[in-house]
């Protein structure tokens, strides 16, 4: 049962033993499991305690109802008060922390909460799971017509001209800051144009005060630490990149499904993609961005957290050492891990178009291999081997009894 508003990880688990009911639905069957997301919603999911009926409690104190609290549409730290949120919402409604779940998409999750829950004597303690809902999302898609797509996209990419017009793909469209460090410098370089670059402009922005979109943004910038010089230095850069509003790539009507795999010529015109990412420093985490090369023959780079290629091969993937210098990936300090990256990127700019012609066709079989995994198996994978864990880890709550997967 869904009992609150929200975007929530069972939406795209295609498990049949899942059967989804709205808690405003009278007849729906007392459900096994309530998933409440509190992710994007922030605190505000608190107030279903109160709007929920009191059987649903009932049920889940008597050990019949687990309880998911899924926060796995975003990657938030692990924070004191966000811990004390969901206890106290615990103690409100008379259910055992253990009874509960906490999904997120930040690998440091687990041991942050349990380092809390023993500074602070908490004995009756959540599980906590890590699930990648926007990963999901992407590879949903081709669950059924992934072996189409890599055919089409396989075509395309044996048809590639040997000369482009641009070296390099960005997307993103979000003003986050470290994307607008990396288009910032791109601008001051003399870079911009050699790359297909996505970008949905400074109104874009979360919080503006008084329409000051600059102000907003020098505001946002500052705050990076260790990037003060660097601020300085691009700053004249930021009204030229606020007078080019919005730059967009692809199908403006697909635009704002940001998880789907959107076809792009771009691709078959550049040589190699930028991965702008959510953050760089704070959850260990990935989100769909950097597959989205990877399913369209492209090497890439990774502004991300460290350990983002980690990631990335852990899901089954191959990355581009010995074409790339990514050492980048093990550097803890944002700035440095900023610099190493961009250095590269401006390395394989500066690159004869032989050269990258070369580097292609050395990549083409771990090229063809990404795409094919991507497309063909990660989404089976997902559906038969991952979410059946994940499924069978929230019955174990209700089941105890009875054998479960190891996860």
């Amino acid at each position: 049962m869904v009992g609150w508003q929200g975007q929530h990880l069972f939406e795209h688990i295609g498990d049949p033993r899942v059967v989804r009911h709205e808690a405003t639905d009278p007849s729906a069957p007392p459900p096994d499991i309530l998933v409440i997301p509190c992710a994007k919603t922030k605190l505000y999911f608190a107030r279903s305690a109160d709007a929920l009926p009191r059987e649903l409690w009932a049920r889940a104190a008597a050990g019949r109802l687990a309880i998911v609290f899924d926060a796995s549409i975003e990657g938030n730290v692990h924070t004191e008060q966000q811990s004390d949120i969901l206890h106290d919402y615990l103690r409100k409604t008379g259910v055992p922390a253990r009874q509960c779940v906490h999904t997120t998409q930040d690998r440091t999750y687990a041991k942050a909460y349990q380092d809390h829950c023993e500074r602070s004597g908490i004995s009756d303690r959540m599980q906590v799971l890590n699930y990648d809902c926007f990963i999901k999302e992407f590879f949903f898609q081709y669950e059924t017509k992934g072996p189409r797509a890599f055919r089409r996209k396989q075509a395309a990419f044996e048809q590639r001209s040997a000369e482009r017009s641009r070296r390099f793909v960005s997307l993103n469209l979000t003003p986050r800051p470290a994307k607008v460090f990396f288009l910032l410098r791109l601008l001051r370089d003399g870079l911009w144009d050699l790359g297909h670059v996505s970008f949905g402009g400074l109104r874009r922005l979360s919080s503006v005060a008084n329409n000051d979109r600059r102000g907003s943004l020098a505001l946002q910038l500052q705050a990076m630490d260790g990037f003060e010089d660097l601020f300085e230095a691009l700053e004249p850069y930021i009204d030229p990149l606020d007078a080019m509003g919005e730059v967009l790539l692809g199908d403006p009507s697909l635009i704002k499904h940001c998880n789907n795999d959107m076809p792009m010529s771009e691709y078959d015109d550049s040589w190699f993609t930028v991965v702008t990412e959510t953050e760089m420093e704070g959850p260990r985490r990935i989100t769909e961005k950097p597959f989205k090369s990877l399913v369209n023959f492209q090497p890439s780079i990774t502004l991300g957290n460290p350990g983002s290629l980690a990631l990335i091969k852990e899901f089954g993937f191959r990355t581009f050492e010995g074409y790339v210098d990514e050492s980048y990936d093990e550097e803890p300090n944002l700035r440095r891990r900023f610099d190493m990256v961009y250095e590269e990127v401006r390395r394989l700019c500066a690159l004869p178009e032989a050269e990258l012609q070369r580097m292609e066709r050395d990549l083409a079989e771990t090229l063809t291999f990404n795409a094919h995994w991507g497309l063909t198996r990660l989404p089976a994978i997902y559906r038969d081997e991952i979410d059946v864990r994940l499924v069978e880890r929230f019955l174990a709550l209700i089941h105890a009894d009875e054998p479960v997967a190891a996860a």
